[in-house]
Order: C-alpha cells, then structure tokens, then sequence
C-alpha cells in the first residue's frame, strides 16, 4: 500500500503567498510538494481502526454495569473479561 504524499496544488500555494506576507510561511510552502495535475491538496489524514468485536463487548457489558467512580471499575472490567471468555 503506498504511503500518503502531502502536497498543495500550484494553485493553493499561490494564493496562500498572495494573502501573507510572512517569509516564514512562504519558506515552508517551498518545501510542500507540488500535486499532482487535478489534486488540489492531499492532508494524508489517519484513519480511525475499527474496534474489535472484544471492544464493542466490553464496552456494551460495562455501560450496563452502571458503575460509578473508578474504584468499581476494575472489578466490572474483570467481570466483562470473563464473560467474553465464557462466551
């Protein structure tokens, strides 16, 4: 799978260059790469992993505990544990 190249169209960087003036800004838009013809910006955004079927489990078993403050919380999860494991 190949990996995401960031990168602003010609066109992007010529109008962030026409509205500030910063050098600063303008030394770092040198070294953005250029797109592609037709791409207009690539951000290269993580996607979020889905969860597991053990996640969505332990996640529905302790919403129905109803627990209140963490001190019952690790009893709860040991609990959820087991159940998945029992299943």
């Amino acid at each position: 799978m190949p990996k995401c190249q960031p990168c602003l169209s010609d066109e992007i960087k010529e109008i962030i260059r026409d509205n500030t003036h910063d050098t600063d800004i303008n030394k770092l838009l040198d070294t953005v790469p250029t797109c592609p013809v037709g791409t207009i910006m690539e951000l290269c955004l993580k996607k979020k992993r889905t969860t597991s079927a053990y996640q969505q489990f332990v996640s529905e078993c302790m919403k129905k505990k109803n627990i209140k403050g963490f001190g019952n919380a690790p009893i709860a999860m040991k609990e959820c544990a087991l159940e998945w494991k029992n299943r």
